[in-house]
């Protein structure tokens, strides 16, 4: 084995009026500091012993870096001639869940392994997605929105949208208010 310190160039975008929020330090999820570089290191001593890394904005050095890195951790990157940039360079590390954005992959050189976070949401994702549900199995938004607003919002509708006493109706002869059911009658009451 060698003495020799695995290179990181970690490439982060300033933002720009394309990107949310357009301040000088991009979108703060997806920014890799110098103080998250250090506390991953203090979190982990054997892995900072051997690694270094360079911490840039966009392009500022990225062409010097990139001569001697091993590891590229980005979002995008200039895909030409990349096999010269960086002829060290074994994996790139990009920071989204997709790559679409750098499809088709034909610049990818020879011996270089590119990865992305595909699924690391997808805990914290499912248990939306059954939070969802449940909430509006539970017509949580009756409470999130407040009487005060479904009264106004009531008074505006007709059947088949939401009436005074959250309850969804259905057609024009069927309406829940005040949690009584009028299905069948011939006129909708004034309440609803």
């Amino acid at each position: 084995m060698t003495n020799e310190k695995i290179q990181i160039h970690i490439k982060n975008n300033h933002g720009s009026p394309e990107t949310f929020p357009p301040t000088k330090e991009g979108e703060k999820v997806f920014t890799i500091t110098e103080e998250h570089f250090q506390s991953a290191c203090e979190r982990h001593p054997n892995v900072a012993d051997q690694i270094g890394a360079v911490i840039d904005w966009d392009l500022d050095n990225f062409f010097q870096s990139m001569k001697t890195s091993d590891v590229l951790v980005t979002w995008d990157l200039p895909t030409e001639s990349l096999s010269t940039v960086a002829p060290r360079l074994k994996l790139i590390h990009i920071i989204g869940a997709g790559v679409e954005h750098l499809c088709p992959m034909n610049w990818v050189p020879e011996g270089v392994t590119v990865v992305n976070n595909r699924g690391v949401h997808a805990e914290k994702g499912s248990e939306f997605g059954l939070m969802s549900v449940l909430m509006l199995n539970n017509r949580m938004i009756n409470y999130s929105l407040g009487i005060t607003v479904l009264q106004s919002i009531s008074r505006k509708n007709t059947c088949g949208d939401w009436c005074w006493k959250h309850r969804w109706c259905s057609g024009a002869k069927m309406c829940k208010a005040e949690n009584e059911c009028y299905r069948g009658q011939s006129a909708r009451p004034a309440n609803c």
